[in-house]
């Protein structure tokens, strides 16, 4: 490459977020050195419970009466009690 234009890119993987240092594109010029660093971080996933309880027929209860269990690939924490009611 001399005195051109560049850009470096790669192919999304799912479930990454990735980053170019300003190296990846740009200009190059007739002996000149440039590095491109790719950083691929990967996406945290989580799971937000809202709970809402309707007491429309009399009923009292607050969403801290009740417990919810989470079932999956090993959740953290599995069971919980309602801490605070949802934020709306």
């Amino acid at each position: 490459m001399k005195n051109s234009e560049y850009s470096v890119t790669e192919l999304a993987l799912e479930g990454y977020k990735v980053s170019y240092s300003p190296g990846c594109s740009g200009r190059i010029n007739m002996n000149e050195a440039k590095t491109c660093v790719i950083t691929n971080d990967d996406i945290a996933s989580y799971l937000k419970v809202i709970k809402h309880v309707i007491n429309d027929n009399g009923s009292s209860a607050k969403a801290s009466d009740f417990s919810i269990f989470v079932y999956g690939n090993n959740p953290t924490p599995g069971s919980f009690q309602v801490q605070k009611p949802a934020l709306m």
